[in-house]
């Protein structure tokens, strides 16, 4: 089995609170398009006067404190839609029943992981994957912090309404 090259993205963030999630999406979108790589993102708090990103720090306290997996729980969708904020409370309503509450509620894909669990979790072979599910599943010490998840940056969401029930589904029963 071939080793995986890696590419480390890094980039500084100073008074970027606007932009730090843009920037995380399009990453995300980037590394799952290439496959054959790991790559990994260290965004560079530079000393901001805003919240660039203010949730960052709050996550490393809880991973020096021992946590292993740290994870946004959104208590707050600005911006969404009533039907994206109905579909969302019915997936995690019927994930929690299906899977006896082993999808955490309002989990955010946003988190901090210690590099065991990033390896454990990149190690299974999963064709569907279901980050949030995953995450949970492999066992380590976990917490979640509420969060409120603003509105998007720009243009419009990809996420239709037949592919979040696909990837909910998909969800669902890879970890019911």
């Amino acid at each position: 089995m071939a080793v995986k090259k890696k590419i480390a993205v890094i980039t500084p963030a100073y008074n970027e609170s606007e932009c730090v999630d843009e920037l995380a999406k399009r990453l995300a979108v980037v590394f799952d398009s290439q496959p054959a790589y790991d790559f990994e993102a260290v965004i560079i708090e530079n000393g901001s006067t805003d919240d660039t990103p203010e949730f960052i720090p709050e996550m490393i306290r809880k991973w020096e404190g021992g946590y292993e997996n740290v994870y946004g729980v959104v208590t707050e969708r600005r911006g969404t839609g009533p039907i994206r904020t109905m579909n969302s409370r019915l997936f995690y309503w019927l994930a929690g029943r299906l899977t006896s509450d082993r999808i955490t509620k309002n989990a955010s894909d946003f988190r901090l992981v210690d590099r065991k669990v990033y390896d454990t979790v990149r190690s299974m072979d999963e064709r569907n994957r279901f980050v949030r599910g995953l995450f949970s599943w492999v066992g380590f010490k976990s917490i979640g912090l509420p969060m409120v998840r603003p509105p998007r940056f720009a243009g419009e969401s990809k996420a239709y309404s037949f592919g979040v029930i696909d990837l909910a589904f998909k969800g669902i029963f890879a970890h019911s």
